[in-house]
């Protein structure tokens, strides 16, 4: 791993991961720590394993397993610090619709309420709510045109609209109205979209 240092445009070692990993996710904790979790490798199927970078000390420790092994996964930080983590591929070829919580004050993984559908490859993001819009990617039904919106104080799922095309890999940003861009994506045939979508809460 390395790290960017932009007052000197430096990059510096950041030290090693316990296992190889890509097609993870990597979230910054409230702590200042980064929560690395899941994503596969080639010496075996989906990762479970989680571990955090510290700064402070230029290193990484192992925190508690993930309860599903899953990657290409979204993974978002709760305005209580906590993280969601939410479906992806839990096999070579395979989707979950499972998702989980990270408390970094327990170092524990409890289950959250899972997605309407299985889903990887799609995006999610903090409404100014303090609720998760999840949006796009692929289940082995095709690509998901569906969007849902999770809500962390009741653990329920509700439907949010329909995304036209249905598609994953976008990306999304939260503008500063609170509204949602959506931009392009691949279809699940693999040709790319140019279609931009605004969610409005």
């Amino acid at each position: 791993a390395e790290r960017y240092l932009p007052a000197t445009n430096q990059w510096l070692y950041a030290g090693t991961l316990s296992v190889p990993r890509d097609n993870h996710t990597a979230t910054l904790l409230n702590s200042g720590k980064v929560l690395v979790a899941g994503g596969f490798n080639r010496f075996g199927p989906a990762l479970k394993s989680a571990e955090l970078y510290d700064s402070g000390t230029n290193s990484w420790s192992r925190v508690a397993d993930m309860r599903v092994p899953r990657y290409h996964h979204t993974a978002t930080l709760l305005r209580n610090g906590r993280v969601l983590v939410v479906g992806g591929g839990d096999r070579e070829p395979g989707f979950t619709s499972r998702a989980e919580m990270y408390d970094p004050a327990r170092n524990r993984w409890r289950a959250a309420a899972p997605l309407p559908q299985p889903r990887a490859f799609g995006v999610s993001v903090l409404l100014p709510n303090g609720r998760v819009l999840v949006v796009g990617g692929y289940n082995d039904r095709g690509a998901v045109a569906a969007a849902e919106i999770y809500d962390p104080k009741r653990n329920r799922w509700a439907f949010a609209g329909n995304l036209t095309p249905a598609a994953g890999r976008q990306v999304a940003v939260v503008l500063r109205n609170g509204h949602v861009l959506v931009a392009g994506g691949q279809l699940y045939q693999g040709l790319p979209v140019s279609k931009v979508s605004v969610y409005i809460p």
